[in-house]
């Protein structure tokens, strides 16, 4: 019998597994028939009064997580990526694989099929091919500058379309003066 979960239980659950975080699937036991397997990546939707983390797996499927059952870990927030915009500011990368396998390794785990798009212009999307931080189809536009040795400075950075929580793309101007 599933039961309510009290307050401090909902409000840690809230902190642990925030709606739109990356999570991976460690432990299903509440409905192992379900299609979904230890490994499964998704984005949390929201948590209910009874302890569902309600979940959109990447492969299709909607699985409610139980509580005390199930066991699943969160790989990526929404602080985490705006902390990462603003390092993109600061590091200066020697030419666009640098800052593809630099993405790689900071994101790859919560979004192991993305793929890069970069044109002769200075502009590069990052498309993370799947749905997080309450944004479908999910991509990253960092625009940079070269100087004459062909090093790249990220100029501006942040999600190619708007999100539902208004979050604008940041632009070095805007970090030197700390916003």
């Amino acid at each position: 019998m599933i039961r309510a979960l009290t307050k401090a239980e909902k409000m840690i659950l809230k902190e642990m597994y925030p709606a739109g975080c990356r999570v991976i699937l460690e432990e299903i036991v509440s409905d192992p028939e379900s299609g979904v397997k230890p490994g499964d990546l998704g984005t949390v939707l929201g948590l209910d009064n009874a302890g569902g983390l309600h979940i959109a797996w990447d492969q299709g499927k909607s699985l409610v997580l139980i509580y005390g059952e199930d066991c699943c870990k969160c790989l990526l927030k929404s602080e985490q990526m705006d902390r990462l915009f603003d390092q993109l500011f600061i590091m200066p990368f020697e030419n666009i694989e640098r800052l593809e396998n630099w993405l790689v390794k900071k994101v790859g785990k919560a979004f192991p099929e993305m793929c890069f798009i970069a044109d002769s212009k200075g502009h590069l999307w990052v498309d993370l091919k799947a749905g997080a931080f309450q944004i479908q189809n999910t991509k990253i536009s960092i625009i940079y500058e070269t100087d004459d040795k062909g090093h790249l400075f990220i100029t501006k950075c942040g999600w190619a379309q708007e999100k539902e929580r208004q979050h604008n793309a940041r632009d070095k101007t805007d970090y030197k003066h700390g916003i």
